[in-house]
């Protein structure tokens, strides 16, 4: 399932399961905290930005153009579904292409050793190995689990007895 199909049917589980009033207020926090209005469209020029990274370094986005193309996407947190659902489709899209990322390079992700290192840390993980070595037969829990929405929407469920 693509991106836009995970959106989609997070989305109607979300409109579903949770009330009018939460879904409504939900919507209307994330337009308020996000200037739409000004937003670049796909393929618009970046304005350029130098912002603060990890351990004290600095983001030039003229210094990752050098690199090359430049993928630049809003994300709010870790708490936001839908921008978690977004990552994942942007890792795996990575992961899946990192050969063609940096070509010609011995190593695809040596100019990002921080998400190098992430992607590490995530392969490291057991089920992961685990998930490789079932291929395509392996059944992954869905979003839209019980257990899931329990903990995505825990006001919508009564505490557990």
């Amino acid at each position: 399932m693509g991106l836009e199909q995970e959106l989609a049917a997070f989305r109607a589980d979300f409109i579903r399961i949770a009330s009018q009033g939460r879904v409504a207020l939900y919507e209307a926090k994330l337009r308020i905290s996000f200037a739409q209005g000004r937003a670049i469209d796909v393929g618009d020029e970046a304005p350029g930005f130098d912002l603060p990274g990890i351990n004290g370094s600095r983001v030039v986005l003229d210094d990752l153009l050098r690199l090359g193309p430049v993928v630049l996407t809003f994300y709010r947190g870790g708490w936001c579904p839908y921008c978690n659902l977004q990552l994942r489709a942007y890792q795996a899209a990575l992961l899946d292409r990192a050969s063609r990322v940096r070509e010609g390079a011995e190593d695809a992700l040596a100019p990002l050793p921080n998400l190098k290192r992430q992607f590490e840390t995530i392969d490291a993980r057991p089920a992961v190995a685990r998930a490789r070595a079932g291929g395509q037969d392996h059944a992954f829990k869905q979003v839209r689990d019980e257990e899931a929405k329990r903990a995505l929407f825990p006001s919508n469920y009564p505490p557990a007895a």
